[in-house]
């Protein structure tokens, strides 16, 4: 259980081994540009949380909220790495491409 309007959110734009960013095909190395722009996934949302629910994939910027690894929630299993973030820092919510995880455009749905 999350306080407030924070989101648990698990990274969902990185390769495996966690050093790249991909987007659209292209591969940018994680530590190259701490502001980038990340998606992740709403594991767990706060009481307060308006408009981010679990299961949504949120873009941010990478230099906001609070790291996380190897965290286990409840019916969740372990999430290995993602972040603490308050909604409020979200930047919208996105639609995923199946073809390609990383590629995101925003949900014309979505009032952020």
């Amino acid at each position: 259980m999350v306080l407030d309007d924070v989101l648990l959110v698990k990274y969902v734009d990185e390769t495996d081994d966690g050093t790249l960013i991909k987007r659209r095909g292209l591969f940018v190395p994680v530590n190259i540009d701490s502001k980038a722009w990340r998606i992740g996934q709403v594991v767990l949302a706060g009481p307060n949380a308006t408009l981010a629910k679990q299961g949504d994939y949120v873009i941010f910027p990478n230099n906001m909220g609070i790291p996380i690894a190897n965290i286990e929630v409840e019916g969740q299993g372990t999430i290995d790495k993602g972040l603490f973030l308050n909604e409020q820092r979200i930047f919208g919510i996105a639609d995923l491409n199946d073809s390609d995880e990383s590629v995101a455009s925003y949900n014309k749905n979505s009032t952020v």
